[in-house]
């Protein structure tokens, strides 16, 4: 029977020969890099018990710029951050996956979670728990599984601000005014936007100078004050205000027509 010792050994050297060796990656000890992509794959020893917990992040040339002017936000912080769990991959815009949303060994946790919208979100945390002389393979099959189903293709077609901006932008600006408040599509937003998006969409907006600025925080307003949380986009506003000198607090009081 493996020891949590060589566990975290086979772990560390299967998934650095997968990062480096099959997919040109650099890095050693859990991190690794492409580019503007990293992935850490931080491991924890505990008597009996290894934690494993595997995140995927892309910097976007020009955020930290943005970044820096807002008291609070770290400069260095990528524009791009999900890690190995269902609800990123709801978050990127998929369907539920059988694979990812039953994973053996994916830790859960004891208490109910929400996420930033106020949705549950079971799947939240990005925890993996083996125990001495537990199989690593079928893990590792769905750890390699995830990134290039999901990661990979999500980090390949986001390179500049304005492919970020379509990505948080386009569903929204895509629907009516009228139909902003349908709970499926508000829903759906809600995914899209629970990381970086609630914080980031309408700065991309205005880096990308989207002419309408106007009906697209109307309708924020419409879909984040729809969900369970009612939250609005005001922090957005701040941001927006403290950046580039806009001010948009006004649409959150008006009354949204279509």
């Amino acid at each position: 029977m493996k020891s949590v010792k060589e566990l975290e050994k086979e772990l560390n050297s299967k998934v650095e020969s997968y990062y480096k060796n099959n997919l040109g990656f650099k890095g050693s000890k859990g991190v690794y890099t492409f580019g503007e992509v990293t992935v850490c794959f931080s491991s924890t020893n505990y008597p009996g018990n290894i934690n494993v917990k595997p995140r995927f992040s892309k910097n976007i040339d020009g955020m930290s710029d943005i970044y820096k002017l807002i008291p609070g936000m770290l400069p260095n912080s990528p524009a791009l951050v999900y890690t190995q769990n269902h609800e990123s991959v709801l978050s990127l815009g998929f369907e539920q996956d059988d694979r990812i949303f039953n994973s053996p060994s994916h830790h859960l946790g004891e208490k109910p979670i929400i996420d930033n919208f106020g949705y549950p979100a079971p799947h939240w945390n990005y925890y993996f728990d083996f125990e001495d002389g537990i199989d690593l393979q079928p893990f590792l099959d769905e750890h390699f599984y995830f990134y290039e189903k999901y990661i990979e293709p999500t980090f390949n077609k986001i390179n500049t601000i304005d492919d970020l901006f379509q990505f948080y932008n386009q569903i929204i600006i895509d629907q009516p005014l009228s139909l902003c408040q349908e709970t499926d599509f508000v829903l759906r937003v809600a995914r899209l936007h629970r990381i970086k998006g609630l914080t980031d969409g309408l700065l991309l907006a205005r880096m990308v100078d989207y002419p309408d600025m106007e009906e697209l925080i109307i309708k924020y307003n419409l879909i984040y004050t729809s969900t369970p949380s009612k939250k609005t986009p005001v922090l957005q506003l701040h941001y927006l205000k403290k950046v580039f000198g806009d001010d948009y607090f006004h649409l959150l009081t008006e009354k949204l027509t279509s």
